[in-house]
């Protein structure tokens, strides 16, 4: 393989990865800053005819105060490597991001990273049978 082979195949694997990424941090950070963290949206909440969304946010809230975001990536990156899923990274990666946005930082920075890591591996290995099966 050659450098430019392998710089198409790292340039390709990171686009996927930065695509997740970027995806669920628009997601977690329009969370984040539309629902969790607006304090008008939590004295409406607080009072005693609050709307029935607020249930969202508050499980929301729950969700990183018991490190749900960290967890689960830590979970799907492990089903990731075992089942070897580039869903499952992909979903890792996501989980991951969405734990650093909302403020549960614990491990799902290992997630992020693992899920990246994985997902590139696997982009890389089908690439190689691609390439193998094409040449073969």
């Amino acid at each position: 393989m050659n450098a430019r082979e392998l710089l198409r195949r790292t340039l390709l694997a990171s686009a996927g990865v930065a695509s997740t990424a970027l995806v669920a941090w628009l997601v977690a950070a329009s969370l984040r800053d539309g629902v969790v963290a607006r304090d008008d949206f939590g004295a409406l909440c607080t009072s005693a005819t609050a709307p029935g969304w607020c249930v969202l946010r508050q499980l929301v809230i729950l969700a990183f105060q018991n490190h749900v975001f960290s967890f689960t990536s830590v979970v799907l990156l492990a089903f990731a490597v075992w089942r070897r899923s580039a869903f499952a990274a992909h979903a890792a990666i996501a989980a991951g991001i969405a734990g650093l946005v909302l403020w549960d930082h614990g491990w799902s920075a290992a997630g992020v990273l693992g899920g990246a890591l994985i997902a590139a591996r696997l982009q890389n290995e089908r690439e190689q049978q691609a390439q193998a099966e094409g040449g073969a």
